[in-house]
């Protein structure tokens, strides 16, 4: 199963963890990621009271969405 284009290092890891099974291809050339990378969220957490899910969850959820073809 190719899963995504964007994941590498630590992040294969936690797709891996859902699916072990999973073969993640990587494109030649670097592409623009839709991941946001050491964000400082720590203001509209406390002005909002915004707890985002952690990476691992929101791949999770991605994964199950895929499956059930979302």
């Amino acid at each position: 199963m190719v899963f995504a284009k964007f994941l590498r290092g630590p992040n294969c890891a936690t797709v891996k963890k859902f699916i072990p099974d999973a073969q993640i291809n990587f494109l030649d050339k670097k592409t623009h990621t839709p991941l946001i990378d050491d964000q400082d969220d720590s203001r509209i957490r406390k002005e909002i009271d915004f707890n985002p899910r952690s990476f691992e969850e929101g791949v999770k959820c991605l994964i199950q969405d895929v499956r059930e073809g979302n």
